[in-house]
């Protein structure tokens, strides 16, 4: 009977962990997808891409901190008992916090980011924020993808005011 039980319990602590983890990264996670807005660039490293999906995940949750925390405390204290209200309230808590917050923010980030002049743009392009900070190394992805490529594809620049033919 103990071992079935420290199984059990090993069982949830690992499960709590794994529903943790998702709930912590997934609004950092659709705040990037939002953010590059099918911006075709090379993927980031794995370090860059956790760092980004964290800072995200940890701005949507202290954003929505002061409806998450008493919304948390009510659902441990009654968690067998909870009523329809409640869970209502954990559903749209869901939907706002993992889904429609972090795309809004992403999706605004990367709005502000098109800005091409002033102070904000000046900032930004400090971060890398920029859309040209975006997209700087979206040709030299698109030249090694064909590098990789099984047909050959060739491909014309023409650049602007006499500066030569690729």
């Amino acid at each position: 009977m103990d071992v079935q039980r420290a199984i059990l319990e090993g069982f949830a602590t690992f499960f709590g962990g794994a529903v943790a983890t998702v709930l912590f990264l997934l609004p950092g996670y659709v705040i990037g997808k939002a953010y590059s807005g099918g911006i075709r660039s090379p993927t980031p490293s794995d370090r860059a891409f956790l760092t980004t999906i964290a800072s995200g995940g940890l701005l949507v949750h202290l954003i929505a901190l002061p409806w998450t925390a008493p919304l948390a405390q009510y659902v441990i204290e009654k968690l067998p008992d909870l009523d329809l209200a409640h869970y209502l309230e954990v559903l749209a808590w869901s939907g706002l916090v993992l889904a429609i917050l972090p795309a809004v923010i992403g999706a605004g980030a990367a709005r502000i980011a098109d800005v091409q002049s002033g102070p904000i743009y000046d900032a930004l392009n400090f971060l890398g924020f920029t859309t040209a900070k975006r997209t700087a190394e979206a040709w030299n992805w698109v030249f090694r993808e064909m590098g990789h490529s099984p047909d050959e594809i060739w491909l014309r620049v023409r650049l602007k005011n006499k500066g030569g033919v690729y």
